[in-house]
């Protein structure tokens, strides 16, 4: 059983049916031997934002890690940041969907893309302090390398951008 809360809306519960029960009754007695985890969530961490929103919070998030805007992986970055937020499976295939669609967007070749994203991610982690990178990357910075790689860069702040810093579990 499952519990849901989306900010504004009364809380929903629902049961699912385990194996062997046939009825809602049988269903119902095992549910109350189990243990539930009731998710809510707060105000400051509604559904999807809009792309005007989601732009700005993706400009934002990489102005704090140090990422200089007069870079040409800047806008390579914000764009694969809300594609990957917007589609989270994107991360699992950069070379092949989410590069080529960034370079779609902006006129240039998915090659282009992932040079500029990488170079882009170097200077990030040349010029941002410790607590800035710890604050968005906290166990997935490479002991040896010192910075996350591209797909780790992306779907963190991708992340972040579904789930702003103000969330209680995020």
């Amino acid at each position: 059983m499952e519990s849901v809360a989306y900010a504004g809306e009364p809380m929903r519960m629902y049961l699912v049916m385990p194996r062997g029960c046939t009825d809602f009754a049988g269903a119902l007695n095992r549910a109350k031997t189990c243990v539930y985890r009731v998710t809510k969530v707060e105000p400051g961490c509604q559904e999807p934002l809009d792309e005007a929103q989601a732009l700005l919070q993706a400009r934002e998030m990489l102005r704090e890690l140090g990422v200089s805007n007069r870079l040409v992986g800047y806008p390579c970055l914000v764009q694969a940041i809300v594609l990957a937020a917007r589609q989270p499976l994107l991360c699992r295939a950069l070379t092949k969907e989410l590069y080529p669609a960034v370079a779609s967007q902006l006129g240039v070749s998915p090659a282009t893309v992932e040079r500029s994203i990488r170079y882009a991610i170097e200077q990030a982690f040349a010029r941002c302090s410790p607590q800035v990178a710890a604050k968005y990357f906290g166990g997935i910075v490479h002991p040896q390398r010192g910075k996350p790689t591209s797909g780790e860069f992306i779907a963190e702040l991708a992340y972040r951008l579904r789930r702003p810093l103000s969330c209680p579990w995020g």
